[in-house]
């Protein structure tokens, strides 16, 4: 099953994406601690692609009985990198590290109409 909403680059939309990616998760019976965590991931990367990418933003849940991928999708091929040295006193760049600590899986790819960033959390 999956659900997709798309939102504007707005900051505010970041809430809404997280209340929608927690919404479709709770529906489904995934525990508090598998929401809390795809919520998490899902405002880094949305966060990310208002700051960076400024385009409008697309994301799709899907859920199998063992697992959710969320998709974080908007109109720019470039691909994020990830900062291999972290200052402590940085107030970002942390995105990317925490979507790899929190998620089971996660990855990216690109294509001429934009990219996609995907990260999966298990039950």
């Amino acid at each position: 099953m999956a659900t997709t909403i798309r939102l504007s680059p707005d900051p505010g939309n970041v809430r809404k994406a997280r209340i929608f990616v927690a919404e479709q998760l709770r529906s489904r019976d995934f525990d508090d601690d598998t929401v809390a965590g795809a919520v998490l991931c899902t405002s880094e990367l949305v966060t990310n692609v208002f700051f960076h990418a400024r385009t409008d933003v697309a994301i799709t849940v899907r859920t199998t009985e063992d697992a959710a991928r969320v998709e974080v999708s908007d109109g720019t091929s470039v691909l994020p990198g990830v900062r291999d040295l972290i200052d402590p006193a940085a107030t970002a760049g942390r995105g990317l590290h925490l979507v790899e600590a929190v998620s089971t899986a996660w990855s990216m790819r690109s294509d001429d109409k934009g990219k996609t960033v995907w990260f999966e959390v298990e039950r």
